[in-house]
C-alpha cells in the first residue's frame, strides 16, 4: 500500500468516526427530547437499524429520515404499516 492510500484510509475511519460519534449524539438528543413526539421516540428507540445503527449507507438514510417533518414521518409510518397489514 503506497503512502497515498494510507492517508486516504486514515482520512476515511477519522470521517466514519466522526460522522457515528456525531450520528450517536443526534440520536441520544432526539430521544431524550420530549418534544418529539411518543411515537416517534419508540419507533427509534425499538429500531436497531435506526438507534444502534453503525452501517454508514443507513446512518445517511436515517439522517434523511431526520430531514422530514413530523407529519411526514407519520404519514410514511402509517403507509409502512397499512402496506405491513396488506400482506
Amino acid at each position: 500500500m503506497d503512502n497515498k492510500n494510507i492517508t486516504q484510509s486514515s482520512e476515511y475511519d477519522n470521517i466514519y468516526q466522526y460522522l457515528i460519534q456525531t450520528y450517536k449524539e443526534r440520536m441520544n438528543s432526539v430521544l431524550d427530547n420530549q418534544e418529539t413526539p411518543l411515537f416517534l421516540r419508540e419507533f427509534y428507540s425499538e429500531s436497531p437499524n435506526w438507534y444502534t445503527n453503525q452501517n454508514i449507507y443507513d446512518l445517511i438514510d436515517t439522517l434523511s429520515w431526520l430531514s422530514y417533518t413530523d407529519q411526514e414521518k407519520e404519514e410514511r409510518l402509517n403507509e409502512e404499516i397499512e402496506e405491513y397489514l396488506k400482506d
